[in-house]
């Protein structure tokens, strides 16, 4: 789904982990894990939030990325000579991981929203879910095209798979620009707006 490294995009969020998906690291950010969980009433997000968000992020990204490749999508058009079971299998397997992703996505969005943050940040998290959903919501009618026993149905989702995918790939980002301006600690903020955006981000605060 997302055109080059996956950290590319967890910057989109501040997703402040040491390398992509929070790999590696020195020693402050070892003794950052070591740090207790902190409490679900935080004022403003923390590492835990962050590193939550940042794993279904990248689930999502992961298997959209599955799904856009073109590799993947010859060997699915090609199954067409061996039947539409096999046809039908073959999107399935690049499109319900995606859609499980999104919706996975939008569930943790959704659970961050019901804490004790500040209205705003509620308000963006609620707007991040709903994005969410309806991507999920795209790509599943994809998947009831294919699904279909009507042939112009699933040709018709053959046409729109890719800008469909495409559309979901240029807005992705664009909820967790929303949600770092509001979530996180003045302190935080000033660091990550700071921050090179193809660099690691500052760890966010592990208390308000």
């Amino acid at each position: 789904m997302v055109r080059g490294p996956l950290c590319a995009f967890v910057v989109a969020l501040a997703l402040a982990v040491s390398g992509c998906g929070g790999e590696g690291g020195d020693t402050a950010s070892s003794r950052e894990r070591d740090k207790p969980t902190p409490s679900p009433s935080a004022s403003y997000f923390v590492r835990a939030d962050t590193d939550a968000i940042n794993a279904a992020a990248v689930k999502a990204q992961r298997t959209g990325a599955a799904a856009q490749a073109a590799k993947q999508q010859r060997s699915c058009n090609k199954a067409r000579e061996r039947g539409y079971e096999q046809w039908r299998s073959c999107w399935r397997q690049l499109l319900d991981p995606f859609r499980k992703g999104l919706a996975g996505l939008a569930s943790q969005v959704g659970t961050l929203a019901e804490r004790e943050f500040s209205e705003d940040c509620v308000t963006s998290l609620q707007a991040a879910e709903a994005t969410f959903t309806g991507f999920a919501t795209q790509v599943d009618g994809l998947l009831r095209g294919i699904d279909s026993e009507r042939r112009v149905a699933q040709v018709r989702a053959l046409r729109i798979y890719n800008t469909t995918l495409g559309e979901i790939s240029k807005s992705f980002a664009e909820p967790f620009q929303a949600v770092t301006q509001v979530c996180y600690s003045p302190k935080d903020l000033a660091s990550i707006n700071a921050s090179p955006r193809s660099s690691p981000q500052p760890s966010p605060s592990e208390s308000p």
